[in-house]
């Protein structure tokens, strides 16, 4: 699954309906940027409890992603 796509299941599955929008038409929205950064800094075997404030939009993006087990909501 690519970062985009994990964007578009994460919004169309939110418990907050609206709350996220989508990045389309953009080159890098906030939720790409963000999962790219993390996913280019995280070392293998290393975890991420949670990051950012508020409803962990950002943490269900990356809990999208293959290979990210270690993401915890």
């Amino acid at each position: 699954m690519t970062i985009d796509e994990a964007i578009r299941r994460t919004i169309e599955t939110f418990p907050f309906e609206g709350y996220m929008t989508p990045e389309e038409g953009k080159t890098k929205g906030a939720y790409s940027s963000i999962a790219d950064t993390v996913l280019r800094h995280l070392q293998p075997g290393s975890a991420i409890l949670d990051f950012g404030c508020g409803p962990c939009e950002k943490t269900a993006v990356l809990r999208g992603k293959p290979g990210t087990d270690h993401v915890f909501p």
